[in-house]
Order: structure tokens, then C-alpha cells, then sequence
């Protein structure tokens, strides 16, 4: 479910981003426009990678059979990358192949140091799906996000909290008694942070933030630390397979709590449903929405000029980039969504109301 509102997101990503970087005219020599995409396409990220860069392909198509761009046919020259170090490399490469901008890069770890390499070359760069907010607000003004950052996935996840599950649980959001768990890395961290700070807004006492290395879980020591706490909300900041370990331990100690957020990637992404089974069922997700050439520097400023109201992309969000202080690049009109598993192969958009294909379910959680 996720993937496929990514790919409709990148569709409309680059075909702004293609529309906007050709001044060719017919008849020029120019054979065709180069746009270069860096993605993890092997490696142990690869899988969902493959399906962000899908999407860039099916970009790339639709603006082909529209006529391209200026009757300029649009190439990808496609790089893979698997670890940060490669960065730079990937970058120059693209660069010396007559690329000035590019599209990536799935994975936050990766993205911040490509978006950085594409800034320092003098590359217009375009994230396809990464949420860590360090990413963005770094100064950079050829870097460009269109989607929710982890901020606004992990404030949705309490503001949720407080104006669905309280209700649903018969009690007020000051009756509440979240527990917060996270990988100690920095994006997962970033998320909790935001959890933490919109459950202070909307009244919620947060009781417990409990952290974990993911490299070297001791789930046992994690879930006697969250059960002193005596929460019934827990949201869970995590990547994808601690998250995925996380919720089988905590079903084999016995733990059970009235509602389960994943504010990050492990619950949104169909293979936790696939992995858990009907483990995964009641688990909510907070997530993103369901769907000659200028230099650089003139793609940037096309970028910026965008004013887009909310509704207006597939996915139901807006467009309209910060041009200044922490949220520089970052799109301030990006929506998120909770939606929740409700069968082992069957998730549901529940909330805000505009996003929604069917209501919030199994409240308690049921297991």
C-alpha cells in the first residue's frame, strides 16, 4: 500500500522536475535529457527500493509519451549505491555524464549524503521518499522534498491519538498513557522527538521513552522497562526489521496494550503484514498519503515558484517549498495519514477523513 502511494508521489515529482529543466527547442542536437537516479537497487534495501525507482521509470514514461520535454525524449542514467561512501562517487559520475539534477535515494542514511554531494557539484536534487528531517533545512537550495518528513509522521501519530483512540477508549486524552520505544539512531530518535512533543500539545501524558540499539536488542530488558510504565497507547519508532522483532517479542511476553502506532517504516510497508500475519492485525501506521537545459540554480528557483493547494497532487497533498530557516526544501503543504492492518493482507486509510477508505477497527487492540 505504501509503494504505490510512493510511486504516485514520484510520478508527480519528476514530471515536474523533467518538465522544468528543458529549454530545447525541436531540432536541436541534443539526443535526449539526462536526469540521474541513485537508489540501493542491490543489497539488503533493494526490494523497496526497486519500487521507488518504478516509479522514477514510470515518470520517465508518462513524460516520454506526453512528447517529452519540448519534443526532447528524457533519459535516466540509473546509479546504484549501498553505502554511504559511495556518495560523491555516484554524484561526479553523474555529473561527468551530463546530468544536472537528480532523483533519489529511498533510504535517509543514503539520501543525506547524495542530496549533499548533488548540493556541493552544483546538482538540483529531488528526494523520492525519504522522511528524515536532517535531510531538508540544511541550507541546501538544491534540495527539494515533497513528502511528509519524520516530524510529521511522528506529531500525526499523537494527534491521532487524542482525536480518534481517546474517544474510542471512552476516556479523555489526559487519561491516556502513551509509551514511547525507539531505535537509538538518529532518525528514529527524530520521530519519537516529534511524538513526544505534539502528545505535550494535545494533553497526553507520555509515561515512558524507552530506547534500544537495534544492532543488539535486548527485547526482554525493552518490554519490562515499557510494562513498569502500565501504558495502554505504545508507539513504536523503529526501522523495519527491528520493528517487525519488536512486535513478535512483545506478543510472546504477554504484553498487550489498548492501541499500537508504528510512526516509522516497519508497519508501513506490506511485507510487515506478510511477516506478522495475523500478528499485524489492529496495528496502526502513520504514514504518507495514498498517489539546452536551465542550470541548477534555475531548476531551484522553478521549484520554488510552485504554489500548489492542498488536493492538487495525486496523493491529495499541496505543494509550496520553505525557502528559508530549518525547513528549507522541505514540502510544507506534505500531507500523512494513520491507516491500520485489518487483515493479514488488508490495510485501510483511516484518518484524517479526506484520506480515509474505511474506519478505525479493533479498538482495544485485540491481542
Amino acid at each position: 500500500m505504501a509503494s504505490v502511494r510512493v510511486r504516485e508521489s514520484i510520478v508527480v515529482a519528476l514530471a515536474f522536475l523533467l518538465s522544468a529543466c528543458g529549454t530545447a527547442t525541436n531540432g536541436t542536437s541534443q539526443a535526449t535529457i539526462k536526469v540521474g537516479a541513485v537508489f540501493p537497487l542491490t543489497g539488503p534495501q533493494a526490494p523497496l527500493a526497486r519500487q521507488e525507482y518504478a516509479g522514477v521509470q514510470i515518470a520517465r514514461d508518462f513524460v516520454n509519451a506526453d512528447g517529452g520535454v519540448n519534443g526532447v525524449p528524457v533519459s535516466l542514467i540509473t546509479k546504484d549505491i549501498t553505502e554511504t561512501s559511495q556518495a560523491a562517487a555516484r554524484v561526479a559520475e553523474l555529473k561527468e555524464a551530463g546530468v544536472r539534477s537528480v532523483i533519489g535515494g529511498y533510504s535517509s542514511s543514503l539520501s543525506m549524503p547524495i542530496s549533499a554531494a548533488a548540493q556541493a557539484d552544483g546538482l538540483l536534487y529531488w528526494e523520492a521518499g525519504a522522511v528524515a528531517d536532517q535531510l531538508t533545512g540544511r541550507g541546501y537550495p538544491l534540495v527539494f522534498r515533497v513528502g511528509a518528513t519524520g516530524s510529521n509522521l511522528g506529531s500525526m501519530s499523537s494527534h491521532f491519538a487524542a482525536t480518534v483512540l481517546a474517544p474510542r477508549l471512552n476516556t479523555a486524552p489526559g487519561q491516556l498513557r502513551m509509551v514511547i520505544v525507539h531505535n537509538v539512531d538518529g532518525y528514529p530518535t527524530s520521530v519519537a522527538s516529534a511524538v513526544k512533543k505534539q502528545a505535550q500539545v494535545e494533553g497526553i501524558p507520555v509515561v515512558g521513552e524507552v530506547q534500544y540499539d537495534a544492532r543488539v536488542p535486548d527485547w526482554p530488558a525493552v518490554l519490562d522497562e515499557v510494562r513498569a510504565t502500565s501504558p495502554n497507547i505504545l508507539v513504536l519508532s523503529s526501522y523495519i526489521a527491528d520493528g517487525v522483532d519488536f512486535r513478535r517479542a512483545m506478543l510472546k511476553s504477554g504484553l498487550h496494550v489498548d492501541a499500537f502506532i508504528g510512526s516509522t517504516m516497519a508497519q508501513c510497508v506490506p511485507d510487515f503484514g506478510a511477516m506478522m500475519g495475523a500478528d499485524a492485525i489492529g496495528v496502526f501506521a502513520s504514514d504518507r498519503p495514498p498517489a539546452g537545459f536551465k542550470s541548477a540554480t534555475g531548476l531551484a528557483a522553478a521549484a520554488r515558484a510552485l504554489d500548489l493547494p492542498a488536493g492538487t497532487l495525486a496523493n491529495g497533498a499541496g505543494v509550496r517549498f520553505a525557502t528559508a530557516g530549518e525547513q528549507t526544501g522541505q514540502n510544507s503543504r506534505a500531507a500523512s495519514v494513520i491507516w491500520q492492518w485489518q487483515g493479514i493482507r488488508n490495510s485501510v486509510t483511516v484518518y484524517p477523513a479526506v484520506f480515509a477508505t474505511g474506519t478505525p477497527s479493533f479498538i482495544p487492540l485485540p491481542r
